[in-house]
C-alpha cells in the first residue's frame, strides 16, 4: 500500500470516494436484487397458494349449501317450496363451476392436480346422479331420493369423494404456503446478512 501512502491528500480522498461509492453501489443492487425477489416470491405465495385457499373455501362452502338445499327439497310439501329449494341448489352448483375453473388457474404441482383431478371425476357422476335426484324430488319420491343421497348413494358416494378431495387440496395448499413462507423469510435473513457484511467491510 505504499503507492496509497505516496499519493496527495486530494488524490486519497478521491480514491476513497470512489471505492466507497463502488461498494454502496454493489451494495445498493444487492438490495434491489433481492428485494424484488422477495416481491416476486410474496406475489407467488398470495396468487397461487392463499388465494386459491380461499376459493376452496368457497367452493366447499357452495357445495355444503347445495346439499342443504337437496335436503329441505326432500322435506318440502309442497311443488312451489321445492323448486325454491332445487333453484337455490343449481345457482350453488353454479358457484362452484366459477370457483372450479379460478382454482384450476392456480395448480402448480402433480399432486394437486391429480386431486383436482379426481374431484372432476366425482362430480361428473354427482352431476349425473344431481339430475336424477330432481326426477325424483319432483315426482315425491323422497324415499329413492333420500336413498341416493344417502352414504349408500351414488350420489352420496360421489359427495363424500369431492368432499374428501376438497379437504385434500386444501390441507395441500396451507402445507405449500407454509413452506413457501418459510423460505421467503430464509430469502430474507439471507440478503439481511449479505447487506450487513458489505456495510461492515465499508465501515472497517
Amino acid at each position: 500500500m505504499g503507492w496509497f501512502n505516496d499519493m496527495k491528500i486530494g488524490g486519497k480522498l478521491i480514491l476513497s470516494f470512489i471505492i466507497v461509492a463502488i461498494v454502496a453501489g454493489i451494495m445498493g443492487m444487492v438490495g434491489i436484487v433481492n428485494i424484488k425477489s422477495l416481491d416476486n416470491a410474496d406475489a407467488f405465495l398470495y396468487e397461487r397458494m392463499t388465494v386459491p385457499v380461499a376459493e376452496l373455501s368457497t367452493l366447499s362452502t357452495a357445495f355444503q349449501r347445495s346439499r342443504v338445499n337437496l335436503r329441505d327439497a326432500i322435506i318440502s310439501e309442497s311443488s312451489e317450496d321445492i323448486e325454491s329449494y332445487l333453484t337455490k341448489a343449481q345457482a350453488r352448483q353454479e358457484e362452484m363451476i366459477i370457483a372450479e375453473e379460478s382454482f384450476s388457474k392456480t395448480i402448480i404441482s402433480k399432486d394437486m392436480q391429480n386431486n383436482f383431478d379426481e374431484y372432476l371425476e366425482a362430480k361428473k357422476t354427482y352431476d349425473v346422479q344431481l339430475q336424477i335426484f330432481y326426477g325424483l324430488v319432483r315426482e315425491n319420491k323422497n324415499d329413492e331420493a333420500n336413498f341416493l343421497l344417502g352414504e349408500e348413494g351414488e350420489l352420496g358416494i360421489a359427495s363424500r369423494t369431492m368432499q374428501t378431495s376438497l379437504e385434500n387440496m386444501t390441507a395441500m395448499k396451507i402445507e405449500d404456503a407454509k413452506e413457501k413462507a418459510e423460505a421467503n423469510t430464509k430469502q430474507a435473513n439471507k440478503t439481511m446478512i449479505i447487506m450487513v457484511i458489505v456495510l461492515m467491510f465499508v465501515v472497517f
